[in-house]
């Protein structure tokens, strides 16, 4: 598609998105995805060019077989292509390659007419090329059933591909959580203690499950600014993280100065961040004190529920992101575990439509 500079500096003023449309790849482009300056300096003449070839598989499948990560013998190619975008400003005198937008570019591949009956669709994701490290990376992929379309966003273009990723643990395969725990894991959610081993029933601290949490949601690092809790050093693994959650308003100071994130989470503390995530993403459910009353009155243990935390629990439960330990009990105070936390975080995910 081309279209004159002119006209794409119009829609960058009004607001308007540009969609370009083919029958296998549909590219979203938000207003002012281009540097502004950059299309002042391109001069009048100049055209906005965004194209699309289609690669061979077998192309797909020399790269993948030559790639030095770990991960290269898991993934499999899905359907029989991959698609190479690219997006150019073209004038009489030059021709400039963009290669990072200002803002997220969405694009959809179909898979209709692919043969997905061996295909595991809940292990899909996007992958694109990394021409420097000859690596395929993980973009993300949201799957829809209904339409076999799969979307994701993206800061550049370059070589994308759908692929499955069938990462598994030897600890895990006779585990109540083991579908969850592949399908986190296909996501670069989950992550083993070791590349072997997952460690499912021990518990998972603050720090950890907040950490998870930002990476499903995908929120963006942060990593300017004092981290506001005196407990957080900015040398932590897990401080950009702290930082993200902090700005989006998913964790806050448990007594004015400290956020504990090394100690373990428990059940309660889980679903009020949970609560939180779902506002950020613009789920919040309000429920009325009988609403709350009746979905909690089945557990036995409700007493034990803090105050404050009754309302995220009654939602958790009404939006089946989290079940009772056992069919009477909620065990709201109990330690959380590394699997119910991926088990919560894929329910979650799949309530916000991520």
């Amino acid at each position: 598609m081309v279209i004159d500079i002119d006209a794409f500096n119009q829609l960058t003023e009004k607001g308007k998105k540009l969609t370009i449309k083919s029958e296998v790849v549909e590219i979203k482009l938000p207003p002012a995805v281009i540097d502004t300056q950059v299309l002042k300096n391109a001069g009048k003449d100049a055209q906005v060019k965004v194209a699309l070839n289609v690669v061979p598989s077998e192309q797909v499948k020399a790269k993948l077989a030559f790639a030095p990560q770990e991960n290269s013998k898991s993934l499999i190619l899905v359907g029989n292509s991959a698609f190479e975008f690219k997006a150019e400003i073209v004038s009489k005198d030059n021709t400039k390659s963009i290669h990072e937008f200002n803002s997220y570019v969405t694009v959809i591949i179909s898979l209709k007419g692919v043969d997905l009956k061996n295909v595991n669709v809940d292990k899909l994701g996007v992958y694109y090329y990394d021409e420097t490290k000859k690596e395929w990376q993980y973009v993300g992929g949201n799957f829809d059933k209904k339409s076999q379309r799969i979307s994701f966003s993206t800061s550049h273009f370059s070589l994308y591909t759908v692929m499955q990723y069938n990462k598994t643990f030897s600890d895990i395969q006779k585990h109540w959580a083991k579908v969850d725990i592949e399908a986190m894991a296909a996501k670069y959610i989950a992550q083993g203690k070791n590349e072997d081993e997952f460690d499912p029933d021990t518990t998972i601290t603050r720090a950890e499950f907040t950490a998870l949490l930002v990476r499903a949601l995908g929120l963006k690092n942060n990593t300017k600014g004092q981290m506001p809790f005196e407990d957080i050093k900015n040398d932590s693994w897990y401080t950009s993280e702290m930082g993200s959650a902090f700005k989006a308003g998913i964790i806050s100071k448990v007594d004015g100065v400290s956020f504990r994130p090394d100690i373990n989470i428990t059940r309660e503390e889980m679903v009020a961040l949970i609560m939180r995530a779902l506002k950020v993403k613009g789920k919040e459910v309000k429920l009325t004190d009988n609403q709350v009353n009746e979905k909690l009155k089945k557990y036995s243990d409700n007493g034990e529920i803090t105050d404050n935390a009754k309302v995220a629990f009654a939602v958790a439960i009404q939006k089946r992101i989290i079940q009772g330990r056992t069919a009477t009990t909620l065990e709201p105070r109990g330690n959380a575990t590394r699997a119910e936390a991926i088990v919560i975080l894929r329910r979650l995910l799949k309530t916000v439509n991520l």
